[in-house]
């Protein structure tokens, strides 16, 4: 039986895991995400980019390496869990920590500045649909890696070893998931950008109508990548219990 129980050993093991990737997450928007948006400027702008950030950050943390997180008990975890079971606990364990987190700091922030509690709400949503959206790829692009592909490495403060890809593979890897993530969130960062924005109301466009609108669409296109990779992960997931 699949409890709750179950999904909290999961998460605790996720943890350590996805050290890594949450580490190239923040160095990819710290070094490249944010001077990018500061220099378009716009306060609307720099709020969806911390929204992004934490998104992509709690979507990896959970979700970025399935096999080697759970490379010891493979076995026993593929005749004991369906594919919708196991995808929907990586998804799972990444929106528990990922949407309570960005709305504690996203909804403060849009309220006290001059964002507005309507495009507030909409990018703690946006936020919250990237981390669902970036566990989901992060899950599926993990299970396509080959179970011979894992090797024991040593990890930080303990004398256990953990498995994961060796050489080059993994950070292309992560860089894959990461690229979907920002991708994802394009369609925001553009509408809200100064300007972008100015140069649509210049033909009678309101602002709040092309930034609303940019939040949305973002939104559609962070679901639609969501189901596709969710079903590719629960695909590959079945292909590794035939072998």
């Amino acid at each position: 039986m699949y409890t709750v129980a179950r999904e909290r050993w999961l998460m605790e093991r996720r943890v350590p895991q996805g050290l890594l990737s949450t580490g190239y997450a923040l160095l990819f928007m710290g070094v490249v995400g944010f001077p990018v948006v500061a220099l378009a400027g716009g306060t609307t702008s720099l709020l969806v980019f911390f929204a992004v950030t934490l998104g992509l950050v709690t979507g990896v943390a959970f979700s970025s390496d399935p096999i080697g997180t759970e490379y010891r008990a493979l076995p026993m975890l593929f005749t004991s869990v369906t594919g919708r079971q196991f995808v929907g606990s990586s998804l799972l364990a990444a929106t528990v920590v990922g949407i309570p987190l960005i709305a504690l700091i996203i909804v403060p922030l849009g309220i006290v500045g001059p964002v507005g509690f309507g495009q507030t709400f909409l990018i703690a949503l946006l936020g919250s649909a990237v981390c669902t959206c970036t566990a989901a790829v992060a899950t599926m692009v993990g299970l396509g890696v080959e179970r011979f592909n894992y090797a024991p490495v040593p990890f930080f403060f303990t004398d256990v070893p953990i498995y994961a890809e060796v050489g080059a593979a993994a950070f292309l890897r992560h860089g894959l998931v990461l690229t979907i993530g920002v991708f994802v969130s394009i369609p925001a960062f553009v509408g809200t950008a100064p300007p972008i924005y100015e140069a649509i109301t210049a033909y009678g466009v309101p602002t709040a109508v092309v930034q609303i609108g940019a939040l949305l669409l973002t939104l559609l296109l962070a679901a639609i990548i969501t189901r596709t990779a969710f079903r590719a992960a629960v695909q590959r997931f079945r292909d590794y219990q035939l072998r």
